[in-house]
């Protein structure tokens, strides 16, 4: 009879360690896993960041004039910008020649901006980097006429220049004859409530593009646009400021500051504004009915709104269309920002 013998003594040190020895070789396996699934996550979270500062950047150079966009600049505004600690932001800033061309002979219009936002990760130094164009602004003085809906641009169309006869017009805000400051033609603007043109239509915003060039039959109020201006108190002379700034243009479109000797004074009555509209008439009791957008506020006119008008009138801009010299009476204001 052939008996079979059963071991007792279990594991022998030989299988323990076996055991032992792949499960530390699979606890390594796993960790490596899962340390690479967290540094791959992490990446992916600090680019998104990195980029997204880049991307602000980006944007932060388009809401700059052209001639502030340098290295010192840059550096000012990215300090405002609370970065994070752990990124490291940088941008260099290099004016494009084309070839063939010289700093001395091409001109500065166009900037390249190179933007990198850096971050570690294990140690491993990992960048994000764009490249901005950024090309000179083309800025125009005096500033455009701002509209808000049930303001109808018009124009007066001289049948006898000489005797200063003609009728007013419907235009489009893009009509290059709608004003012409250096010529002392003011921008001019119907309000659209009882506004009539030829064939007897009644002006709305719907119809305005399709009346542009109908003579009008039954004018509304109208106002003109004072752009905003820098004068000198002792001649009423006038230089016309770029957008809401504190600059003027010079000859070569750059902006610039005044200088302390320069005798220039600005209206407290143009902060924050490009302009404004002036009644061309006293209609205070006169039903002005609109639906301005809410951009647009009708207001009575203020002390030093009178003052700009008036020195406007008064400068080599004014013409003797324009009976603002010396406003006694009260008028409105419209306001569009």
């Amino acid at each position: 009879m052939q008996i079979k013998w059963k071991s007792e003594k279990g594991y022998t040190g030989i299988d323990v360690a076996v055991a032992i020895g792949i499960l530390f070789i699979f606890t390594l396996l796993i960790s490596s896993i899962f340390v690479n699934i967290y540094l791959q996550y992490s990446d992916a979270q600090r680019n998104a960041v990195a980029s997204a500062y880049a991307v602000s950047i980006s944007e932060l150079i388009d809401k700059l004039y052209y001639q502030d966009v340098n290295n010192n600049k840059l550096s000012e505004e990215i300090e405002n910008m609370n970065i994070t600690k752990g990124y490291t932001v940088s941008t260099n800033v290099e004016r494009y020649i084309p070839e063939g061309l010289t700093p001395e002979t091409g001109k500065d219009v166009v900037k390249i901006v190179t933007i990198n936002v850096s971050y570690k990760i294990s140690n491993i130094t990992k960048n994000v980097s764009i490249r901005k164009i950024k090309t000179k602004e083309i800025l125009i003085t005096p500033n455009r006429p701002k509209l808000a809906s049930d303001m109808i641009p018009v124009k007066f169309v001289y049948t006898n220049a000489q005797l200063g006869q003609g009728y007013w017009q419907i235009c489009s805000e893009n009509d290059s004859t709608w004003y012409n400051y250096n010529n002392k033609a003011w921008a001019n603007i119907m309000l659209a409530n009882n506004l009539i043109v030829e064939g007897d239509v009644q002006v709305t915003n719907e119809n305005k593009a399709d009346l542009v060039g109908k003579k009008v039959t039954s004018a509304s109020q109208m106002f003109e646009w004072i752009p905003k201006y820098a004068y000198k108190a002792q001649n009423n002379e006038v230089t016309f400021i770029y957008s809401t700034s504190q600059k003027y243009v010079d000859s070569e479109g750059n902006l610039q500051d005044f200088d302390e000797n320069s005798g220039y004074l600005l209206n407290n009555c143009f902060d924050e504004i490009t302009g404004f509209w002036i009644a061309k008439g006293n209609y205070e009791n006169e039903n002005i009915n609109v639906n301005f957008s809410i951009n647009a506020t009708l207001y009575n006119i203020a002390q030093n709104q009178k003052q700009a008008v008036s020195i406007l009138s008064r400068s080599g801009y004014g013409t003797n269309l324009t009976t603002y010299s010396n406003i006694e009476d009260t008028r409105y204001v419209i306001i569009v920002k």
